[in-house]
């Protein structure tokens, strides 16, 4: 997951050997989402999902638990404004940020 709240995730799982082709079958909860002749599942959310895929033979293995997570919401926690002194253009803003995307935050200040 790129940020909280994006449905970008994905599972990308294959199979080989001499009995394909193979079928693959996403499920979340035990709810049937997708099923494909790839493994590659994308556009997902958060959650926690099992693959189960399944040979030309009708012979499955399952692969459980795949959990998707994502990154904590971006949280301004704290912000502190001090005016500058008469004339002297010193005053600051001070702000305690965490989670989001990135540790490398870019602040902007508009007048």
């Amino acid at each position: 997951m790129s940020c909280a709240g994006l449905n970008d995730g994905w599972i990308d799982v294959s199979a080989n050997g001499d009995s394909s082709p193979f079928t693959y079958t996403l499920f979340e909860n035990s709810n049937l989402l997708e099923e494909k002749n790839n493994g590659l599942f994308d556009n997902l959310p958060a959650g926690i999902y099992e693959v189960l895929i399944e040979d030309i033979f009708t012979c499955t293995y399952n692969i459980p638990n795949i959990q998707l997570t994502e990154p904590d919401e971006l949280i301004i926690s704290d912000i502190n404004f001090e005016p500058s002194t008469y004339c002297l253009n010193n005053g600051t803003i001070t702000a305690e940020v965490s989670g989001g995307c990135t540790s490398n935050y870019t602040f902007s200040l508009f007048q």
